[in-house]
């Protein structure tokens, strides 16, 4: 599962989106409007255009999220 964090008259997050349709991806588009803005303050720090992707990692126990994280 992915978040993507985009925003308003974005080429490079229609395209994304629109790949990921195409490929069947699961994800959550979010405008960056209504995002934290610690959150994008750390993005920022990494990627400097739109859209921002993050993967999410899930598990059903915290010792099966940490090997995931932590190899």
């Amino acid at each position: 599962m992915y978040i993507v964090i985009g925003k308003t008259n974005c080429i490079q997050c229609d395209n994304l989106k629109a790949q990921m349709n195409f490929k069947n991806i699961s994800y959550t588009y979010i405008d960056q409007r209504y995002v934290h803005s610690d959150i994008l303050d750390q993005c920022g720090q990494t990627c400097r255009f739109y859209p921002f992707v993050l993967k999410i990692e899930a598990a059903d126990k915290f010792d099966d999220l940490l090997k995931k994280i932590t190899g």
